[in-house]
């Protein structure tokens, strides 16, 4: 018997959450990395999370820019303007 739409849409609901949670830190990652000098390539780290370079050196700005949003709106949580800043010049070493 094949599976009942509710049941499909409780799978999707499911696997996007699992998803979620399973990439949800790979910008701490990238940051922890770029800070190493462990990275040659934007391409390399892209590669490793399935995207272009270009998506994962963006997607990594973006990220950037919701922990300064969060630092703001918390007073506490988040990147301080310092470490965003350190973390941009970081990742404009970093080769394509």
């Amino acid at each position: 018997m094949p599976p009942s739409p509710g049941d499909l849409l409780i799978e999707l609901t499911y696997g996007a959450r699992i998803a979620q949670d399973a990439t949800s830190g790979r910008w701490c990652a990238v940051a922890q990395l770029l800070r190493t000098g462990a990275v040659y390539s934007w391409f390399e780290l892209g590669a490793a999370m399935g995207m272009s370079a270009t998506e994962a050196r963006d997607g990594f700005h973006a990220w950037i820019d919701g922990q300064l949003q969060l630092r703001h709106d918390t007073h506490g949580i988040g990147l301080t303007d310092a470490q965003a800043e350190e973390l941009r010049a970081q990742s404009q070493a970093v080769d394509w």
